[in-house]
């Protein structure tokens, strides 16, 4: 009980931290600057601390099974990206290729890589330390993870979206349904991540699949395509994963071990 409180303690002061420093750069950095200044941070807290500890393998720094992970990593691209830009080509949404490519850079790094490397790099890998209680299955697919994941995706990662209802700068608090939703998917999304983290060793593809999820609901469908079915090509995309890209994913890895 000792090393679990010590986890949890030395995990919470972590979080405690990176929400202190992000209250302060709203404050202070106007936007969008405030946004780039925050996750440049968090990568730079949480690598320190992976640095200090000097568990760079342990924690997913480093990748266990590099060639792997880039695959399936590419594979994750396409599997997003495919079924969000046939929309944008039957439209015929003008392109503009520079912001995509800024966009696509914010989201791969300092959206995918910076939450990555400090929910399921540190966090993760800090609380699985500790809580090695196992579980053999996720949603139906056979697989081993354990509750260190199960905490860090569910109960920490999902929740702390609560504070982007949080203007720090005004100090007005705005509480809805939508974002109620996006707190209940990302703990879902948290798990899986963790999940894909275990198996793979590192945060390569978890980082691929946390940042290319984003873009396409962000930049390419509902800024790209807008209106109110935007979501159906990143739904297509969920479908395609869990039927015949995550199974595969799991064995690939797992034949490696």
């Amino acid at each position: 009980m000792g090393e679990r409180l010590t986890a949890l303690f030395e995990v919470l002061i972590f979080v405690f931290t990176i929400v202190v420093v992000f209250a302060v750069i709203d404050i202070v950095v106007a936007y969008p600057y405030a946004s780039w200044l925050k996750k440049s941070m968090m990568i730079i807290l949480a690598v320190s601390i992976i640095l200090v500890k000097r568990k760079y393998r342990e924690y997913g720094l480093l990748p266990s099974k590099a060639r792997l992970s880039i695959k399936w990593s590419f594979i994750i691209l396409l599997v997003f990206i495919l079924p969000a830009a046939l929309p944008l080509i039957i439209l015929g949404v003008v392109i503009e290729w520079f912001s995509m490519l800024l966009n696509f850079i914010w989201f791969m790094v300092f959206v995918g890589f910076a939450e990555e490397v400090a929910f399921r790099g540190y966090i993760q890998s800090r609380l699985n330390e500790s809580f090695i209680k196992t579980y053999e299955g996720f949603i139906g697919f056979k697989v081993r993870w354990h509750e260190g994941t199960l905490i860090a995706g569910g109960l920490i990662f999902g929740p702390i979206h609560l504070f982007n209802a949080i203007n720090f700068r005004t100090g007005e608090v705005n509480m809805d349904i939508t974002l109620i939703l996006i707190v209940v998917f990302a703990s879902f999304l948290g798990i899986l991540l963790g999940v894909i983290r275990e198996v793979s060793g590192d945060i390569i593809v978890c980082s691929t699949l946390h940042g290319i999820i984003d873009y396409v609901a962000v930049v390419l469908l509902k800024e790209g395509v807008g209106g109110a079915f935007y979501w159906i090509p990143l739904a297509i995309s969920f479908f395609v994963f869990f039927s015949f890209v995550f199974e595969r994913f799991i064995i690939d890895f797992s034949e490696k071990n």
